[in-house]
Protein backbone atom coordinates (compact mmCIF):
# COMPACT_ATOMS: atom_id res chain seq x y z
CA UNK A 1 0.00 0.00 0.00
CA UNK A 2 1.10 3.55 -0.60
CA UNK A 3 -0.11 6.70 1.00
CA UNK A 4 0.33 9.94 -1.16
CA UNK A 5 -0.68 13.62 -0.88
CA UNK A 6 -1.78 15.65 -4.02
CA UNK A 7 -1.63 19.54 -4.29
CA UNK A 8 -4.40 22.10 -5.46
CA UNK A 9 -5.68 20.33 -8.76
CA UNK A 10 -7.97 23.08 -10.24
CA UNK A 11 -10.10 21.44 -12.59
CA UNK A 12 -6.78 19.74 -13.90
CA UNK A 13 -8.19 16.53 -14.92
CA UNK A 14 -5.85 15.35 -17.71
CA UNK A 15 -2.89 16.22 -15.50
CA UNK A 16 -4.25 14.68 -12.52
CA UNK A 17 -4.68 11.56 -14.58
CA UNK A 18 -1.15 11.69 -15.87
CA UNK A 19 0.01 12.27 -11.89
CA UNK A 20 -1.79 8.56 -10.65
CA UNK A 21 -0.10 7.16 -13.28
CA UNK A 22 3.37 8.46 -12.75
CA UNK A 23 2.61 7.00 -9.09
CA UNK A 24 1.35 3.88 -10.22
CA UNK A 25 -2.00 4.52 -8.32
CA UNK A 26 -3.65 1.22 -7.27
CA UNK A 27 -7.15 1.76 -6.25
CA UNK A 28 -7.49 -1.41 -4.64
CA UNK A 29 -4.71 -0.51 -2.36
CA UNK A 30 -3.50 2.50 -2.47
CA UNK A 31 -4.51 5.90 -0.30
CA UNK A 32 -4.48 9.57 -1.40
CA UNK A 33 -4.90 12.75 -0.18
CA UNK A 34 -6.12 16.06 -1.74
CA UNK A 35 -5.17 19.34 -0.05
CA UNK A 36 -8.06 20.66 -1.69
CA UNK A 37 -9.42 23.32 -4.29
CA UNK A 38 -9.83 20.31 -6.69
CA UNK A 39 -12.07 22.75 -8.93
CA UNK A 40 -12.51 25.89 -10.58
CA UNK A 41 -10.12 27.88 -12.93
CA UNK A 42 -9.20 25.15 -14.88
CA UNK A 43 -10.62 22.93 -17.99
CA UNK A 44 -12.93 19.88 -15.99
CA UNK A 45 -13.71 20.56 -12.52
CA UNK A 46 -16.71 18.21 -12.94
CA UNK A 47 -14.26 15.32 -14.56
CA UNK A 48 -12.27 15.51 -11.19
CA UNK A 49 -15.09 15.78 -9.42
CA UNK A 50 -16.21 12.60 -10.52
CA UNK A 51 -12.67 10.97 -10.34
CA UNK A 52 -12.05 11.53 -6.83
CA UNK A 53 -15.82 11.03 -5.55
CA UNK A 54 -15.80 7.60 -7.43
CA UNK A 55 -12.53 6.89 -5.21
CA UNK A 56 -14.82 6.83 -1.94
CA UNK A 57 -12.67 5.88 0.73
CA UNK A 58 -9.24 5.66 -1.04
CA UNK A 59 -9.47 9.31 -1.08
CA UNK A 60 -9.47 11.94 1.46
CA UNK A 61 -10.44 15.56 -0.34
CA UNK A 62 -10.30 18.85 1.87
CA UNK A 63 -12.56 21.81 1.76
CA UNK A 64 -10.58 24.77 0.12
CA UNK A 65 -11.49 28.07 -0.54
CA UNK A 66 -12.83 27.28 -3.80
CA UNK A 67 -15.11 24.78 -2.45
CA UNK A 68 -16.37 27.12 -0.17
CA UNK A 69 -17.30 29.27 -3.01
CA UNK A 70 -18.84 26.57 -4.42
CA UNK A 71 -20.93 25.73 -1.50
CA UNK A 72 -21.58 29.33 -1.46
CA UNK A 73 -22.61 29.81 -5.11
CA UNK A 74 -24.79 26.42 -4.51
CA UNK A 75 -26.94 27.66 -1.74
CA UNK A 76 -27.83 31.26 -3.12
CA UNK A 77 -25.24 33.67 -1.53
CA UNK A 78 -23.05 36.23 -2.38
CA UNK A 79 -20.77 35.31 -5.40
CA UNK A 80 -19.01 38.10 -7.49
CA UNK A 81 -19.56 37.89 -11.11
CA UNK A 82 -15.99 36.83 -11.84
CA UNK A 83 -16.75 33.84 -9.29
CA UNK A 84 -20.28 33.19 -10.80
CA UNK A 85 -19.18 33.44 -14.01
CA UNK A 86 -16.20 30.31 -13.93
CA UNK A 87 -17.83 28.24 -11.59
CA UNK A 88 -21.25 28.46 -13.87
CA UNK A 89 -20.65 24.75 -14.47
CA UNK A 90 -22.15 23.80 -11.03
CA UNK A 91 -25.16 25.62 -11.89
CA UNK A 92 -25.92 23.93 -15.02
CA UNK A 93 -24.72 20.29 -13.70
CA UNK A 94 -27.48 17.48 -13.15
CA UNK A 95 -25.67 16.26 -10.27
CA UNK A 96 -25.03 19.70 -8.45
CA UNK A 97 -27.71 18.54 -5.40
CA UNK A 98 -25.11 15.45 -5.16
CA UNK A 99 -22.00 17.49 -5.46
CA UNK A 100 -23.14 20.21 -3.13
CA UNK A 101 -23.54 17.42 -0.52
CA UNK A 102 -20.85 16.09 -0.67
CA UNK A 103 -19.27 19.35 -0.36
CA UNK A 104 -20.06 19.74 2.87
CA UNK A 105 -18.84 16.59 3.72
CA UNK A 106 -15.30 17.58 3.39
CA UNK A 107 -13.11 17.93 6.03
CA UNK A 108 -10.63 20.84 6.51
CA UNK A 109 -8.32 18.66 8.69
CA UNK A 110 -6.43 15.12 8.14
CA UNK A 111 -4.22 13.67 10.47
CA UNK A 112 -2.41 9.91 10.15
CA UNK A 113 -0.81 9.54 13.44
CA UNK A 114 0.97 6.35 12.11
CA UNK A 115 2.64 8.29 9.19
CA UNK A 116 2.85 11.64 11.99
CA UNK A 117 1.12 13.76 9.00
CA UNK A 118 -1.17 16.57 9.42
CA UNK A 119 -2.95 17.98 6.23
CA UNK A 120 -5.13 21.55 5.60
CA UNK A 121 -6.26 23.53 3.05
CA UNK A 122 -4.29 26.87 3.54
CA UNK A 123 -2.58 26.81 6.87
CA UNK A 124 -3.87 26.91 10.63
CA UNK A 125 -2.69 30.03 12.55
CA UNK A 126 0.28 30.62 14.34
CA UNK A 127 -1.34 30.58 17.83
CA UNK A 128 -2.70 26.94 17.46
CA UNK A 129 -0.79 23.31 18.22
CA UNK A 130 -1.92 20.72 15.82
CA UNK A 131 -4.21 19.42 18.31
CA UNK A 132 -5.74 22.21 18.69
CA UNK A 133 -6.20 22.94 15.19
CA UNK A 134 -7.84 19.38 15.56
CA UNK A 135 -10.22 19.96 17.91
CA UNK A 136 -11.10 23.50 15.87
CA UNK A 137 -11.37 21.70 12.88
CA UNK A 138 -13.74 18.46 14.34
CA UNK A 139 -16.09 20.99 15.88
CA UNK A 140 -16.31 22.62 12.36
CA UNK A 141 -17.01 19.22 10.66
CA UNK A 142 -19.80 18.18 13.07
CA UNK A 143 -21.25 21.88 12.33
CA UNK A 144 -21.36 22.05 8.59
CA UNK A 145 -22.17 17.95 8.53
CA UNK A 146 -25.63 18.89 10.94
CA UNK A 147 -28.98 19.89 9.46
CA UNK A 148 -28.09 23.79 9.69
CA UNK A 149 -24.29 23.69 8.45
CA UNK A 150 -22.11 26.47 7.22
CA UNK A 151 -23.33 26.78 3.85
CA UNK A 152 -26.11 29.07 3.84
CA UNK A 153 -24.19 31.32 5.83
CA UNK A 154 -21.04 31.65 3.33
CA UNK A 155 -20.79 35.04 2.49
CA UNK A 156 -17.38 34.89 0.43
CA UNK A 157 -15.67 38.26 0.38
CA UNK A 158 -17.36 39.10 4.30
CA UNK A 159 -13.70 38.50 6.25
CA UNK A 160 -14.02 37.31 9.74
CA UNK A 161 -12.54 39.41 12.29
CA UNK A 162 -9.08 39.96 12.17
CA UNK A 163 -8.72 37.27 15.77
CA UNK A 164 -10.43 34.62 16.77
CA UNK A 165 -13.81 35.57 18.61
CA UNK A 166 -14.87 34.07 22.15
CA UNK A 167 -17.54 31.16 22.39
CA UNK A 168 -19.84 33.77 22.98
CA UNK A 169 -20.09 34.24 19.07
CA UNK A 170 -20.23 30.53 17.74
CA UNK A 171 -21.23 31.09 14.18
CA UNK A 172 -18.44 33.85 13.98
CA UNK A 173 -15.67 31.69 15.58
CA UNK A 174 -16.85 28.97 13.02
CA UNK A 175 -16.63 31.28 10.37
CA UNK A 176 -13.42 32.41 11.59
CA UNK A 177 -12.02 28.84 12.04
CA UNK A 178 -13.35 27.92 8.56
CA UNK A 179 -11.43 30.72 7.41
CA UNK A 180 -8.35 30.11 8.42
CA UNK A 181 -8.53 26.38 7.32
CA UNK A 182 -8.72 27.40 4.21
CA UNK A 183 -7.68 30.80 3.40
CA UNK A 184 -5.08 32.18 5.54
CA UNK A 185 -1.73 32.88 4.62
CA UNK A 186 -0.14 35.90 6.44
CA UNK A 187 -0.29 37.08 10.09
CA UNK A 188 1.37 39.26 12.56
CA UNK A 189 3.17 38.28 15.84
CA UNK A 190 0.20 39.37 17.56
CA UNK A 191 -2.03 37.04 16.36
CA UNK A 192 -3.95 39.09 13.44
CA UNK A 193 -4.48 37.66 10.59
CA UNK A 194 -4.30 39.32 7.41
CA UNK A 195 -7.37 38.16 5.03
CA UNK A 196 -7.75 38.24 0.92
CA UNK A 197 -8.60 41.75 0.17
CA UNK A 198 -7.14 43.38 3.03
CA UNK A 199 -3.72 43.66 1.92
CA UNK A 200 -3.64 47.13 0.34
CA UNK A 201 -4.64 48.77 4.28
CA UNK A 202 -1.23 47.44 5.20
CA UNK A 203 0.92 48.35 1.68
CA UNK A 204 1.38 45.30 0.52
CA UNK A 205 -0.19 44.42 -2.97
CA UNK A 206 -1.88 41.73 -2.69
CA UNK A 207 -2.09 38.84 0.60
CA UNK A 208 -1.00 36.26 -1.81
CA UNK A 209 2.41 37.71 -2.42
CA UNK A 210 5.37 37.24 -0.70
CA UNK A 211 5.31 39.81 1.88
CA UNK A 212 8.64 42.23 1.99
CA UNK A 213 11.06 41.82 4.77
CA UNK A 214 9.70 45.06 6.96
CA UNK A 215 6.56 43.96 6.72
CA UNK A 216 4.59 43.40 10.09
CA UNK A 217 3.18 40.07 8.62
CA UNK A 218 5.08 37.26 7.76
CA UNK A 219 3.82 33.72 6.33
CA UNK A 220 1.68 31.80 8.83
CA UNK A 221 3.88 28.77 8.64
CA UNK A 222 7.40 31.21 9.59
CA UNK A 223 5.87 31.90 12.94
CA UNK A 224 4.32 28.73 13.93
CA UNK A 225 5.41 27.86 17.43
CA UNK A 226 7.79 24.84 17.27
CA UNK A 227 7.90 22.04 17.37
CA UNK A 228 4.86 20.58 15.97
CA UNK A 229 3.59 17.12 16.59
CA UNK A 230 2.91 16.46 13.23
CA UNK A 231 4.58 17.49 10.04
CA UNK A 232 1.96 19.61 8.15
CA UNK A 233 0.84 19.47 4.59
CA UNK A 234 -0.70 22.47 2.96
CA UNK A 235 -1.78 23.92 -0.62
CA UNK A 236 -3.12 27.59 -1.36
CA UNK A 237 -0.66 29.26 -1.97
CA UNK A 238 0.43 29.02 -5.89
CA UNK A 239 2.66 32.47 -5.82
CA UNK A 240 4.92 30.61 -3.12
CA UNK A 241 5.08 27.28 -5.20
CA UNK A 242 6.59 23.74 -3.65
CA UNK A 243 7.76 24.65 -0.35
CA UNK A 244 9.66 22.05 1.45
CA UNK A 245 10.35 22.53 5.13
CA UNK A 246 11.34 19.77 8.09
CA UNK A 247 7.96 20.00 9.12
CA UNK A 248 5.53 22.57 6.91
CA UNK A 249 5.09 21.24 3.29
CA UNK A 250 3.75 23.38 0.37
CA UNK A 251 2.31 21.56 -2.35
CA UNK A 252 0.57 23.91 -4.33
CA UNK A 253 3.24 23.48 -7.26
CA UNK A 254 0.89 26.30 -9.53
CA UNK A 255 -0.87 23.42 -11.43
CA UNK A 256 -3.43 25.35 -13.03
CA UNK A 257 -1.25 28.22 -14.14
CA UNK A 258 1.28 26.45 -16.06
CA UNK A 259 3.07 25.03 -13.26
CA UNK A 260 3.09 21.14 -12.09
CA UNK A 261 1.13 18.95 -9.88
CA UNK A 262 2.65 17.09 -7.44
CA UNK A 263 2.09 14.16 -5.17
CA UNK A 264 4.35 13.34 -2.14
CA UNK A 265 4.77 9.80 -0.45
CA UNK A 266 3.75 10.08 3.15
CA UNK A 267 4.73 6.57 4.03
CA UNK A 268 7.71 6.73 3.54
CA UNK A 269 11.10 7.91 5.43
CA UNK A 270 13.24 8.41 1.75
CA UNK A 271 14.54 12.06 1.61
CA UNK A 272 12.48 14.54 -0.53
CA UNK A 273 13.65 14.48 -3.86
CA UNK A 274 12.95 10.38 -4.07
CA UNK A 275 9.20 10.76 -2.94
CA UNK A 276 8.64 13.67 -5.01
CA UNK A 277 6.41 13.30 -8.18
CA UNK A 278 4.99 15.80 -10.78
CA UNK A 279 3.94 16.31 -14.33
CA UNK A 280 3.92 19.85 -15.97
CA UNK A 281 0.85 21.39 -16.69
CA UNK A 282 -0.76 23.87 -19.20
CA UNK A 283 -1.80 27.27 -18.43
CA UNK A 284 -5.46 27.51 -17.88
CA UNK A 285 -5.28 30.54 -15.80
CA UNK A 286 -3.95 33.94 -14.80
CA UNK A 287 -2.42 33.91 -10.99
CA UNK A 288 -5.16 35.74 -8.59
CA UNK A 289 -6.84 34.89 -5.47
Amino acid sequence: MAFYAIGDVHGCLGELQRLLEVIRFDESRDRLWFVGDLINRGPESLGVLSLVRGLGERAVSLLGNHEMRALALLNGRTVNSRHRTYMGYLLECSEREEIAHWLTTLPVMARDDATGYAMVHAGIHPSWSIDAAWRRAVGLAAFCASPQGLAPHVEVGSPPPPVEPDPSQPLLRLWYHAMSFTSIRLCNRQGMALWPGQASQYGLEKSYLWPPDDSPFRPWFEILPRPLSHKLLYGHWAAAGLTLRQDTIGLDSGCVYGGKLTALRLDSEAPFEERLFQVTCGRYADKDD
